[in-house]
């Protein structure tokens, strides 16, 4: 019997400090992306940025590497909420919140080089040019549902068994 309740207050004890331990690698983890983020947009002219390339940002991927407890931040610049290609940087942050970059592919003064907001064809349009592109002749999928002006979900055709997705 007491060896029960040695057993039951061990296995307590354990599972507070692995909740407990859990909520604080997820808060550091949380931290190392604001730092990140922070980071960018106060050291902008290092990169040979402007202000306005640092303003509409998207985490697009984060992770912490076991060997090392470096959490990678992967950034996307944007114009308008429109994602800038290849537009990223991957910005390192030690646990100690230093912050370590190997380069990046941003776009210097974007708003002076961006032409256009709109698209220049359809979702329609661009499905067909992709699957032309990729030599599929199949009946291209069909419109299932447009979840905004930018985003719509496609079904059906023969290009993929699962729904293809369309973003821009």
């Amino acid at each position: 019997m007491i060896r029960q309740i040695n057993y039951l207050r061990s296995l307590a004890v354990a599972i507070i400090l692995l909740a407990f331990g859990g909520a604080v690698s997820a808060q550091e983890y949380r931290e190392a992306r604001e730092k990140a983020l922070q980071y960018l947009r106060a050291n902008y002219q290092q990169f040979g940025l402007t202000q306005n390339d640092v303003t509409d940002l998207q985490i697009t991927d984060a992770y912490q590497s076991k060997h090392n407890q470096l959490t990678h931040v992967w950034i996307r610049q944007q114009h308008q909420g429109i994602p800038v290609f290849n537009g990223l940087i991957g910005l390192h942050v030690a646990s100690t919140g230093k912050v370590y970059h190997l380069g990046h592919r941003f776009v210097a003064e974007l708003d002076r080089k961006v032409n256009t907001t709109s698209p220049s064809m359809s979702a329609a349009q661009a499905v067909s040019m992709a699957m032309l592109h990729l030599g599929i002749k199949e009946a291209a999928p069909s419109l299932k549902s447009r979840i905004n002006d930018r985003n719509l979900l496609y079904e059906g055709g023969n290009v993929s068994r699962c729904e293809l997705y369309q973003n821009g």
